[in-house]
């Protein structure tokens, strides 16, 4: 087995994905935000910040998922991590780029926050289908 980072997230997909083809196979991109415990600077629309990580899900699973998850979708991936080079924003600071290579993403049910900041899933995919993988 190779030495590889793997990972499992939850979270929103923070815009809508966009797709091409490589090689003949299809490719999924996805932009997901997982809400951290790290407060947000007073005045910010969110009391909390989030981490954003680029997802990339390739071939059968990507064809699948098209026109299924959207922006605002709920997702659970699990794939391998990697960190890119740091790259600074419009005001100077600098952050890490994050990207995963997906091995499996499920759509999840609407999650609700709470003021304890759990996050409680109702754990229904989507018209209860499954993936023909």
């Amino acid at each position: 087995m190779a030495n590889d980072a793997h990972v499992s997230l939850v979270g929103r997909v923070s815009k809508e994905p966009s797709q091409k083809q490589v090689n003949g196979s299809t490719v999924l991109n996805l932009s997901v935000a997982v809400n951290t415990t790290k407060k947000a600077p007073a005045g910010s629309k969110f009391p909390y910040l989030s981490d954003f990580y680029e997802v990339s899900v390739w071939g059968k699973m990507a064809d699948y998922l098209l026109g299924k998850v959207n922006q605002g979708s709920n997702v659970w991936v699990n794939g391998t991590l990697i960190i890119g080079e740091p790259w600074k924003d419009r005001e100077g600071n600098e952050h890490m780029s994050l990207r995963v290579t997906a091995s499996d993403v499920k759509i999840l049910g609407a999650a609700s926050y709470n003021s304890n900041r759990t996050v409680t899933q109702t754990a229904n995919e989507i018209a209860n289908e499954e993936a023909p993988f």
